[in-house]
């Protein structure tokens, strides 16, 4: 199995884990010690001390090699603090400067997730509901963007320009 560097959910220092050997890893840069399990379907989940919420990490494979960030991007988390399932969507400009909208992400109730979304802008949109359908956290029309076919009028969030990690909780 290989080795992947994922980004601290603290401090975004380097994680490695390498999944032949380690069950615990610690942050290079914060040394927060954290214990990691497989997530299913190419997802790793990082737990610390055993608390929750654990942070997911999916689609793995792309933190097979580490990049010093030199820039200012900005990483995106979502917590669920709901009592329900939550489908969420983001609309945001990748680090090439093009409009990505990315959904539907699935989690449950309690956990906090670090998408794989980063970004120079301070603007990001997103977009949830929950499972019962009675839930919904949008704007109010402005911002229309289309999600796997779904048009979805999402809710625009202004970044502090001194974020590196940005986390959008719904209650």
């Amino acid at each position: 199995m290989p080795t992947y560097y994922l980004p601290c959910p603290h401090c975004r220092g380097k994680i490695e884990v390498d999944t032949d050997y380690d069950t615990s890893v610690e942050c290079e840069s914060c040394n927060r010690e954290f214990d990691w399990r497989w997530a299913g379907k190419g997802s790793l989940a990082l737990r610390e001390d055993g608390e929750d919420p654990a942070y997911y990490y999916k689609g793995v494979g792309r933190f097979r090699e580490w990049e010093d960030e030199d820039n200012n991007s900005i990483s995106v988390k979502v917590r669920n603090e709901t009592s329900h399932k939550l489908n969420v969507a983001v609309h945001y400009k990748d680090l090439e400067e093009n409009w990505v909208t990315k959904g539907w992400f699935i989690f449950e109730p309690g956990v906090e997730l670090l998408l794989p979304v980063e970004t120079l802008n301070r603007c990001i949109y997103f977009y949830a509901f929950d499972v019962t359908g009675k839930n919904e956290w949008c704007g109010d029309g402005d911002y229309a963007f289309s999600v796997r076919g779904k048009e979805c009028n999402f809710a625009e969030v202004h970044v502090a320009s001194t974020t590196r990690i940005f986390t959008q909780a719904f209650e």
